[in-house]
């Protein structure tokens, strides 16, 4: 089961769970008072509860919505690795064929891929 349905099984939860309070306590005035004003006063009481787990549930979709920034930031990592290892290899053979050194390119590169991730990171 992905993070994506455990996240929706867990809000949906929290919601039934709200609503079933909200009814089982609704139900029990009812029955111990015999006043449909008291009920009536009872389930409003619980609607700040019902608020509190759709504030939650929207808390969860964050958290959701944050760990797929965050595979948008390894995404980028990746590409930036690729570039590098593509742009190296380059550099090596530009090397190998007319004998120029390149260390300093290499290094400065290096160093620009290093401060590229820790701006993402």
């Amino acid at each position: 089961m992905k993070k994506e349905d455990k996240i929706q099984v867990v809000t949906t939860l929290l919601i039934i769970t709200a609503i079933a309070t909200a009814i089982t306590v609704g139900v029990y005035v009812l029955i111990k008072s015999k006043s449909l004003s008291l009920t009536i006063i009872a389930i409003l009481l619980l609607i700040p509860l019902i608020f509190g787990v759709f504030a939650m549930a929207l808390y969860l979709k964050n958290i959701q919505v944050h760990d797929t920034s965050i595979e948008v930031k390894k995404k980028h990592i990746t590409e930036i690795a690729n570039n590098y290892i593509a742009f190296t290899h380059t550099l090596s053979d530009f090397e190998n064929t007319y004998n120029i050194n390149v260390t300093e390119i290499k290094e400065d590169l290096n160093n620009r891929v290093k401060s590229d991730i820790s701006k993402l990171g």
